[in-house]
């Protein structure tokens, strides 16, 4: 996740918040100002979002053939939710990949 703060502001909002819970003022104590530009960090981000959507998309289509259903478009939206804007651009070439590793 990409946040913009103003140093200040998140060194009292660590305060305040490790008054009230330890577990989460240690994982703000674990985040790291980052040297990268905006638009590094936005490719970065995308890149992340864009694996996790063909991860989920690969699990679906396994579920599905392991299930002795046809995968299809239809049924990978409906197990996932993904939209099928994204799935045009992924579901053929996952598929594949999938097929190749089940033959292996």
């Amino acid at each position: 996740m990409i946040i913009d703060i103003d140093e200040e502001l998140f060194t009292k909002i660590k305060d305040i918040v490790k008054s009230r819970n330890i577990t989460v003022y240690n994982q703000l104590v674990n985040i790291k100002e980052s040297n990268s530009t905006q638009s590094e960090l936005l490719l970065k981000a995308r890149a992340i979002k864009t694996n996790r959507k063909k991860d989920e998309i690969n699990i679906a289509i396994k579920e599905l053939i392991h299930s002795k259903t046809k995968p299809t478009k239809y049924q990978v939206n409906k197990k996932t939710s993904i939209s099928y804007k994204t799935l045009d651009k992924y579901f053929d070439c996952i598929f594949d990949e999938v097929l190749k590793e089940i033959k292996s």
